[in-house]
């Protein structure tokens, strides 16, 4: 399909190699993308676990496209480790109850690294200092949005929403932390 939709643009349009070429990229990361989300759907409808699922991935979401962290080799890897990631999350949160203690502990190391390392970038997407200002500000306002709703639910004992919060803040942190890794062993 995106090679139509490829071949659509160069016959039809007049533009330069280099802007096809980024054209090109944006139209398969969007199907990569599109066809991520189709199977994180059905994973959870698989597992009966829509609200859960959606929740969860909103979660994850919103902090990892500021904070960054480690990215995989190209975008069907991304998209495979991606519903790897979110397919493990699931079966954690429904088979495994993590307790409050836990959760307050899992949300104070994952604020603690994704606060202090976000953003991360990587050698496809070096960021200036005025991209690394703004996803800065963006990441810290979304991390402290996923705090807030997590001690709410916290406090109203709602240990099973909260523990999803604290899941996905948690796999971001874990990803933050392999991306600023990397970056370090990279140079």
């Amino acid at each position: 399909m995106n090679i139509n939709i490829n071949r659509f643009i160069q016959n039809n349009t007049y533009i330069d190699k280099n802007e096809k070429s980024i054209i090109k990229f944006g139209i398969d990361m969007m199907i990569t993308t599109i066809v991520a989300f189709i199977v994180a759907f059905i994973i959870a409808v698989i597992m009966g676990m829509i609200r859960e699922g959606i929740v969860f991935l909103i979660s994850i979401i919103m902090l990892r496209q500021y904070a960054g962290g480690y990215h995989a080799s190209s975008q069907k890897v991304c998209a495979v480790l991606s519903c790897i990631i979110y397919l493990s999350g699931l079966i954690i949160i429904k088979n495994y109850t993590v307790y409050n203690s836990i959760q307050i502990m899992m949300c104070v190391i994952s604020v603690f690294i994704i606060f202090l390392l976000s953003p991360v970038d990587n050698i496809n997407n070096e960021l200036t200092r005025s991209e690394r200002k703004y996803l800065r500000k963006k990441v810290r306002f979304f991390l402290s949005s996923e705090v807030l709703i997590f001690v709410i639910l916290l406090i109203k004992a709602n240990e099973y929403w909260s523990g999803i919060i604290v899941i996905s803040m948690t796999i971001v942190a874990i990803l933050v932390l392999a991306g600023f890794i990397e970056n370090e062993i990279r140079g």
